[in-house]
């Protein structure tokens, strides 16, 4: 996150975190870096991509979670 320090309004920058976290397989903090870029940059046109994504890492967290409960 400290690159959002250096340049937090940069989308690039977003992206570029929620790509690291992507392959670190941090899906929390992915997560949490996308929300925030939809946030800071609502109308943007690569946040609808951003915001699909989003969607489909928070139900595969949800899905993988209850997995995880009832094993």
């Amino acid at each position: 996150n400290r690159l959002l320090e250096i340049e937090p309004n940069d989308l690039d920058t977003y992206f570029e975190l929620v790509d690291l976290y992507m392959q670190e397989k941090n899906i929390d903090n992915a997560i949490d870096i996308a929300n925030r870029s939809l946030n800071i940059f609502p109308n943007n046109s690569k946040n609808k991509e951003t915001q699909a994504m989003n969607n489909d890492f928070t139900n595969n967290n949800q899905e993988n979670e209850e997995n995880k409960a009832s094993s």
